[in-house]
């Protein structure tokens, strides 16, 4: 889970301040054009003075890193659902929002806002509903 603001510096990742300054307006247009409803659906992630830089040789290691073990991390999920019902394994799932959040607030200083602890508890409540839902289901069928 991402707790990013639209318009927080530090949330402006891979972006440093520099002279761009169409780039907001440019970005704006090209999303209206492929979605009319949504003007600002790009046009929120750059501001103006925004330029995107290029990553540092010693960041091509994290970069690289980063593939492996999200690739690992699909491909054992894929295997995992191949042996166990999905229904079994998705409340595991939600572990990774404890996680994602502990390594954002120890590591990166976040701070945990209450619509974040909302949103948070309404996705884990859906989904321990339907898992409750599913064992319901599953007795009945008995």
């Amino acid at each position: 889970m991402v707790n990013a603001e639209p318009h927080d510096a530090e949330g402006d990742l891979g972006l440093a301040a520099g002279d761009g300054g169409g780039a907001e307006a440019v970005a704006g247009d090209a999303a209206e054009y492929f979605d009319p409803s949504q003007p600002d659906a790009i046009a929120a992630a750059l501001e103006p003075g925004d330029v995107a830089v290029s990553m540092l040789p010693g960041d091509w290691l994290w970069m690289g890193t980063l593939c492996l073990t999200g690739a690992t991390g699909h491909y054992l999920l894929i295997k995992c659902y191949e042996v166990a019902e999905a229904s079994a394994v998705q409340p595991f799932a939600y572990f990774q929002l404890v996680f994602a959040s502990a390594i954002g607030i120890l590591l990166f200083g976040e701070t945990v806002e209450a619509n974040l602890v909302l949103g948070a508890a309404i996705i884990v409540s859906a989904g321990l509903f339907a898992l409750w839902r599913a064992h319901v289901v599953a007795k009945r069928g008995r």
